[in-house]
């Protein structure tokens, strides 16, 4: 059975990598009434490490979100959009930087984003 949830896309989200370089990171927004639940959540991690995450539809994102997870994302250091410098920051080295900026993102999410 499939359940229907309004999502918002908030765009204009930033956070600090270890770097204290500013990356871009998505949170999708609920609906006001749903902002008052509590919602298990969902850290999405994409393939690569050349990769990066954009504004298209991702189905998977709202199967997740259908069945009442929140789901966030975001391009760590590896990913490309960014700058060379970004990209090759986990040259010889995966699983590292790349690894301290996603759970550096989801300590963010924890603490300020999931709860406002």
């Amino acid at each position: 059975k499939w359940s229907f949830v309004s999502l918002s896309w908030n765009s204009d989200s930033k956070w600090l990598a270890f770097a204290f370089r500013a990356t871009d990171a998505t949170v999708p927004e609920r609906e006001k009434d749903e902002k008052k639940k509590k919602h298990p959540s969902v850290l999405e991690i994409h393939s690569g490490p050349q990769i990066q995450y954009g504004f298209h539809f991702m189905h998977k994102f709202h199967v997740l979100a259908a069945r009442g997870y929140m789901v966030y994302f975001c391009n760590p250091r590896g990913s490309r959009g960014y700058s060379g410098e970004h990209t090759a920051a986990i040259w010889n080295q995966w699983g590292s930087v790349d690894y301290n900026d996603l759970m550096a993102f989801a300590d963010f999410m924890e603490k300020k984003a999931l709860h406002r």
